[in-house]
Formats: structure tokens, sequence, C-alpha cells
């Protein structure tokens, strides 16, 4: 059972248990777009849609993440933001109760603002869809307007009265004082009609040919009751009293959010990558090739060559990864970015790169000596064997296994991927994942690097 499979029978099981999962899923999804595989982060938008009514409460944060990922500039993969999308509409259509118009209005804004610059047909057509779901930002207003044109009938105080309609240009209708009167009336652009000042006259005006206009004596409406007007008052301050507690609950809710997100962010800076035999680089000039990395950082590792070096320049950007011979040739390279230019101009952005996915890790604890001497925490790693023990099984089963003190392998690499991005707290000591160099070593050799 992976990480995924823990969550969702967490959150269909209830209890305290759902906040921790959802917190699990959302993180996941929170990862940048090289962390989990695109599988892994396509299931977590479809657990967290399916499962929505059940934490409905933290509807803000749920939203707010999916609609990240689904942005168009996430840089997330098509198939993982088309999750996304179609996660969101299932939320809008198979909520319980009503979401907040502050959730409604976020979906919108992404809708509208992401089929603005969207290129992909597939993805626009899913926008499209949520679109109907929810509509559009700004809604338009509905312009009442004038069915015929102006018109003006002087009205006497008469029982009945007719008026023929003609063709002249234009044409005031004046009805006279006699019961019956017939009068050519014009059908132009602009008419008028005036209504006579009689106390009290409901005028009808029929849109045939013979127009007929009755005055009739209607009668003042009588003053409201005092029993109705105690209603009005009664229903105005319920509705006072419902409008005032929903916006404290959505307020909570808004302050919940914040503080999640802040912590989240303050544990995301905590798991900072150790060191490692991988660099990565985060910007490059626009003509350089593996050949002139490999030349520049051949004075730290002599046995480096260009395929040690992985370009990526597709959709503008420019990053890189660097394989070294060991931890010590990464740090030293470290060292030699901060001393010496590139391509005598350019001075190089690095860091530690996690490498490629493997299902061995190598556990630390945080902010200790690099690596972990765990000879010295014999009870704090009995204690982490018994936290696995509890969520995997037996470790001598097929599921995973202990290689050594501090090294962990797993059938899936979903779960050594969570552990590197997240880490695990044990007796509240955070540990530090990272992939197994060994391991790494080994997919290099089978991959013909």
């Amino acid at each position: 059972m992976d990480v995924l499979d823990d969550c969702e029978v967490a959150l269909k099981a209830g209890g305290s248990g759902q906040e921790t999962a959802v917190n699990d899923i959302l993180d996941l999804l929170s990862a940048p777009a090289e962390g989990a595989p695109d599988a892994v982060k396509s299931r977590a938008a479809q657990i967290l849609a399916a499962n929505f009514n059940e934490v409905a409460d933290m509807a803000d944060r749920i939203v707010e993440t999916l609609v990240g990922v689904g942005a168009a500039g996430a840089k997330h993969a098509t198939s993982v933001r088309i999750h996304t999308i179609v996660s969101l509409s299932n939320i809008v259509k198979h909520a319980a109760e009503p979401l907040a118009p502050s959730v409604l209005e976020r979906i919108r804004e992404f809708a509208s603002a992401t089929l603005s610059t969207e290129t992909s047909g597939v993805i626009m057509r899913h926008l499209t869809g949520l679109t109907k779901l929810v509509g559009s930002p700004s809604t338009t207003k509905a312009k009442a307007a004038s069915t015929s044109p102006k018109q003006v009938v002087q009205v006497a105080s008469l029982p009945k009265q007719v008026v023929q309609v003609a063709s002249s240009p234009k044409q005031v209708v004046q009805v006279a004082s006699s019961p019956k009167q017939e009068t050519q009336v014009a059908s132009s652009p602009e008419q008028e009609v005036q209504v006579a000042s009689s106390p009290e006259q409901e005028v009808q005006v029929a849109s045939s040919p013979k127009q007929e206009v009755q005055v009739a004596q209607a009668s003042s409406p009588s003053p409201p009751r005092p029993a109705d007007a105690s209603l009005r008052e009664a229903s105005s301050c319920r509705d006072t009293v419902d409008s005032t507690a929903q916006r404290d609950v959505m307020d909570a809710r808004r302050e919940k959010f914040r503080l999640e997100e802040k912590r989240r962010q303050e544990s995301r800076k905590e798991l900072a990558v150790p060191p490692t035999p991988y660099l990565y680089i985060r910007h490059f000039p626009h003509d350089a090739t593996s050949s002139m990395f490999a030349a520049y950082f051949n004075c730290v590792d002599p046995n480096m060559t260009a395929r040690d070096v992985v370009l990526h320049t597709s959709n503008g950007a420019r990053h890189a990864f660097v394989k070294f011979d060991s931890i010590e040739l990464a740090t030293k390279a470290i060292e030699l970015t901060a001393e010496k230019v590139f391509d005598e101009s350019f001075w190089l952005p690095v860091a530690y790169a996690r490498g490629p996915i493997v299902s061995t890790v190598d556990l630390h604890i945080h902010g200790s000596t690099f690596p972990t001497d765990w000879t010295k925490h014999s009870s704090l790693w009995a204690h982490t064997v018994a936290y696995f023990t509890r969520r995997h099984g037996s470790s001598k089963s097929s599921t995973w296994a202990v290689r050594s003190p501090g090294v962990l392998w797993f059938a899936s690499k979903s779960i050594t991927q969570y552990l590197v991005l997240k880490g695990v707290e044990i007796d509240g000591t955070q540990l530090v994942a990272v992939y197994n160099v060994a391991d790494q070593r080994r997919g290099d050799a089978r991959a013909g690097g």
C-alpha cells in the first residue's frame, strides 16, 4: 500500500486522520513539476475530488492548490493539468453543499485567466466545461429595452376610448371628451404618449393597429398590517444574523488556510536538499553545451564527460543536472562556481539536486552532521522501523525492507519520492530522506551512463 492508498483510506475512515491525509496530498501536489510522477499527481487530484464532501471545511486550501497545479504557468505535465481541471469540475458538480462564493469566484478567475492564454485544445475544452459550471467572472447585466417607440397619449377621464394607428411621421394623440372616439395615430420611430392628470388611472395600451386605452379608477393600496411588518422585521434580523455567521465562518477558514500555508512553507524550507553527488544548475547561457559544462567541471572531476550533463531547454527554460563521482566532488564544484565564471562571463547558480528516483533512500536527522551515524541513535532508529512497520506491514514483506541502519528499500518509488520531498517526523525529530547513491549509480550503469 503506497502513500496515496493510506491517504484515501484515512479520508474514507473519517476522524482526525482526514486533515493529515489532505495535508499530505496537498504537499504532494504542491511539489515542483519534477517532484512526484505525473500519474501520482493525477491520482492525488482525483482522490481529493472523490472525497471532497468529507473534508469540505478545507475547501479553500484544496481549491487553491488545484488551481495552482492547473494554471498555465505551473509547468506541470498536460495530463496532470487535465486531471486537476476535471477534479475541480467534479467538486463543483458533486459538492453536497453549495461552495462558498469566494471559492467559486477563485475557480471562475482561474478558468477565465487560463482560457485566455491556453493553447492546448484538450485543456481548453475542459476549461470551457468548468466555466459553464461556475459562470464567467464578470456577469453582464441585462438592460431593459423598450419594445415599442416612445409614445405619449393624452387621456381624458372617459370610460372607454379607441385609437387607430396610422402611418404619419409623428403624431401626438389627444383623446377628446366624447364617449367613444377614433383617431389616426402614426407608427413613427418616436411617438409621445401623455397621460392625463386624473387622480388614479390605469392605462392599457395594445400593440395592434387598433389600440384600446382604458382608464379605470384604481383603488389605493391598503397599509401593511402590523403582523406582516413584524414578520418582515424578524426575517430581516435572521438574514442579518445568518450573513454575519457565514462571514465569520469564512474569515475563520481563510485564517486557518493562511496559517496552514505558512506552516507548509516553513516545513518545505526546512527540508532543503542535503548534499548529493548531483547538482542542479538553475540557469545558463543559451549557447552552452554539455561539453562546455564537462570542460568547466573537469578541474574538479577529471572523469566527467558530456554524458554526465543533462540539459533542459524546452519551453524557453534553461536548466541542467550534472552528475559527479561523489558528494565531495559535487561540493567542490559548488565552491568552484563561486570562484570561477563559466564561459568567461557567466556565474552559474547551482545547488544540490536529488538525482534520479530510485527505490532506496537514506534517512538523516535534520540539522545534524551529514550523514547521520545511526549507531549513536539506536533508539530513534528502532522507533523509525516501528513507524514504517505500522504503515506498511512487516519489513520482511515484499513491500519494503531495512537494508541497514538508516537505509530503507520500498517496492513503490512513489513512497521513496514522497519521503524525499516530505521527510518524516519520528518522536518529534524531523528526518530527511535522500535517494541512495549506490542505487542511483546502478541505475546510471543500466542506462549506459
